[in-house]
């Protein structure tokens, strides 16, 4: 069995010497022999790298791709995946929140699975971290067709064929455990604690774009929503003007007006800039797509 380790590291020099050691001591409990790690630097700033191909100099089993700039998590873990050769692949991240320990427990259930997936018993960040994660999952699994388990961890243990069929998605927007949901194959959670390091590279700006590529790539509702939002306006729009019409001519009530005039412009006039940003954000992505520019580029290998 030949396993291949995929993790990502961003400004990581205090952690990864850390985490690649506890990931060989894991490989020798298990008798784990024939193994690569491949690392896929997101473009850190700090001394990383350095550290990288001092370790490298003695361990020859670390393959690390270094990226030009920072991508993003999600866009540098498929880098690292479609780099893999192994007949098993194991994604962890490595900030050492997730114990690599447990890859002998996600290992006892693969065989009868195509992948094994963590879930967090419990979040452990902050509330509002913790409130913002929660509402995350629940609103993409309200406008998604394609559904996603809650508190999903990095941590997953797939068979080559499921890396396969991944390695297929040529996104430019990647959303990596909505594309590993959509594909289908046998799977099960595996239930793990995960390990709040009180700080984190991932600011609240990155979360805000992982959001939109999550939603604009699994669904179109929101498009859907504002074509009915704005056909339910237009309709009641119109019973009023006929409403209006009516008194003026049959009735013969004339009003002035002029704050309904204001409050329906202001309001009609919100729904329009609002749409046009929903439909700005979906042909961005579309833009993106089309240009077929590489995903990432990378600095190097070694």
């Amino acid at each position: 069995m030949y396993l291949s380790i995929v993790t990502t590291t961003y400004n990581s020099e205090d952690t990864v010497i850390e985490f690649l050691d506890k990931i060989k001591n894991v490989l020798l409990n298990l008798k784990i022999s024939e193994f690569e790690i491949i690392l896929v630097d997101d473009g850190s700033d700090d001394k990383t790298i350095k550290s990288l191909k001092n370790i490298k100099k003695n361990f020859q089993n670390l393959k690390v791709i270094s990226l030009s700039k920072n991508y993003g998590h999600h866009k540098a873990l498929m880098t690292g995946l479609k780099e893999t050769q192994g007949d098993y692949i194991y994604i962890i991240d490595s900030d050492l929140e997730e114990d690599p320990h447990l890859l002998k427990d996600f290992f006892e259930e693969i065989e009868k699975f195509d992948f094994i997936y963590g879930v967090q018993k419990k979040r452990s960040a902050g509330l509002i971290t913790n409130f913002f994660g929660k509402a995350f999952y629940n609103f993409f699994n309200f406008i998604s067709y394609n559904k996603i388990p809650n508190n999903l961890t990095t941590m997953t243990l797939m068979t080559n064929k499921v890396k396969e069929e991944l390695a297929k998605f040529d996104e430019n927007e990647i959303f990596f455990h909505g594309l590993l949901h959509t594909i289908g194959f046998s799977k099960k959670e595996l239930l793990i604690e995960k390990k709040f390091k009180g700080t984190s590279e991932y600011t609240f700006s990155k979360k805000i774009n992982l959001f939109f590529d999550a939603v604009t790539s699994f669904s179109s509702i929101p498009l859907k929503a504002f074509f009915y939002f704005g056909f339910l306006t237009t309709f009641l729009s119109a019973l009023y003007a006929m409403y209006v019409l009516f008194s003026y001519f049959a009735l013969k009530i004339t009003v002035p007006g002029f704050t309904t005039l204001t409050i329906l412009i202001l309001f009609f006039g919100g729904i329009i800039i609002f749409g046009i940003g929903i439909l700005g954000i979906y042909i961005h992505k579309i833009f993106l797509e089309v240009k077929k520019r590489p995903v990432v580029t990378i600095k190097e290998k070694f």
